[in-house]
Order: structure tokens, then C-alpha cells, then sequence
């Protein structure tokens, strides 16, 4: 595997996992859940024990307000908070790690998820650098 590069010295992914972490702890963790425990509010409805009374009123004022969507809760919206849940956000979540390791993330194969054995990760490396150093060069056995 390449050097890994300090998270402190990569500002790019720091953005990332910061927008990451907010989004996974505030929208999946707060909107998401109250999204899936208060399917119907058209009616009366009591609040759950999770998320707070506090965060329920401010995603209810935001909905209100900007995003009618977010209150109607159509069938194909309560499908996609679902599908974000449980499995969008547990291959982010994977992502994420690699990213903190600082490990070098591949997106044209599964081991950006962190799939496959090192060996053949470092070999796959190996290959598409040294691929992208041959592009030029009209006879490369490494093309072969």
C-alpha cells in the first residue's frame, strides 16, 4: 500500500468527513428517525422518546416553512428515508473508515468498501500507476 498521508496535512478530506459526520449524526440520527417513528402527522400524534421534543418542532418549523415534502410524506419519500438508513449510510460509513485510516480509495472497484485482500489492492495500485506512466509510450508490456 502507498504512504498514508496524515488526516491533519489532507484539508480535502477533513471537509468531507466533517460534512460526513453531520450529515450521518444530525440527518440520519434525527431527521431520518423522526421521519420513520412519526409517519403520519396530519392527525393527532404524541412525541417519541426519540428524537427529542426540541428537534421534532424544529424539523415540524422547517417543513412548514421550506420543505412541504418533508411534512406530506409520500410513499416514495418514507421509501428513501428507509433506503438512506439502512443502507446508504452503512457503505458510507465503511467509506469513512478508509478515509480515516487514510488508506488510498480505489472508486472503479469494491475495495474502496474495503473488500478484497491488501495484496491485491497494493498490486492493483502498482498497475494503474504505472498504466497511467505508460499511456504515452506506444509499446508497454504492462498493456499486454
Amino acid at each position: 500500500m502507498g504512504r498514508v498521508i496524515p488526516l491533519s496535512r489532507r484539508r480535502g478530506d477533513i471537509a468531507v468527513l466533517v460534512f460526513f459526520w453531520i450529515n450521518i449524526l444530525f440527518i440520519t440520527y434525527i431527521v431520518d428517525i423522526e421521519q420513520i417513528v412519526l409517519p403520519d402527522i396530519s392527525g393527532a400524534w404524541d412525541y417519541p422518546l426519540w428524537p427529542p421534543a426540541a428537534a421534532v418542532d424544529l424539523i415540524h418549523w422547517y417543513g412548514n416553512n421550506f420543505d412541504p415534502v418533508l411534512i406530506a410524506r409520500p410513499a416514495w419519500w418514507r421509501m428513501t428515508i428507509w433506503i438512506d438508513s439502512l443502507v446508504v449510510r452503512a457503505v458510507l460509513c465503511l467509506r469513512d473508515l478508509r478515509v480515516d485510516e487514510g488508506q488510498e480509495l480505489d472508486p472503479h472497484s469494491e475495495h474502496h468498501l474495503g473488500i478484497g485482500d491488501d495484496d491485491e489492492r497494493d498490486d492493483h495500485s502498482r498497475r494503474r500507476a504505472h498504466g497511467s506512466a505508460c499511456e504515452r509510450r506506444a509499446r508497454c508490456s504492462c498493456s499486454r
